[in-house]
């Protein structure tokens, strides 16, 4: 075997088996890293019984608060509400503090 033709055997082996090493640490590198990405959709596959809705029917805010005013016995009402996220902003050269302006 010539010079050239047994150097070329030497760096494809050293390349082969580089190769597989690093395969050997990638994919789990790999495996674990899709899991994390994917956690949510596949705990619901495998767990759907943690993600079961009991119905279809939408429930408007206004039941809900009746019906945590109904369990507080009616002792605590809602202070106010902020219908946007403009109406909690400084206005500008003011520098008070926001204000709740519902």
């Amino acid at each position: 075997m010539t010079k050239p033709a047994r150097l070329r055997t030497f760096w494809w082996t050293l390349h082969r088996w580089i190769g597989l090493g690093l395969t050997v640490l990638l994919v789990p590198i790999a495996v674990s890293g899709a899991l994390l990405v994917w956690h949510d959709p596949l705990d619901a596959l495998l767990h759907p019984s943690r993600y079961a809705v009991t119905g279809t029917q939408l429930t408007q805010p206004s039941a809900y608060l009746a019906s945590a005013t109904a369990a507080l016995d009616g002792s605590a009402q809602p202070v106010g509400v902020v219908s946007s996220i403009g109406a909690m902003l400084p206005r500008p050269g003011n520098g008070s503090r926001p204000k709740n302006r519902a």
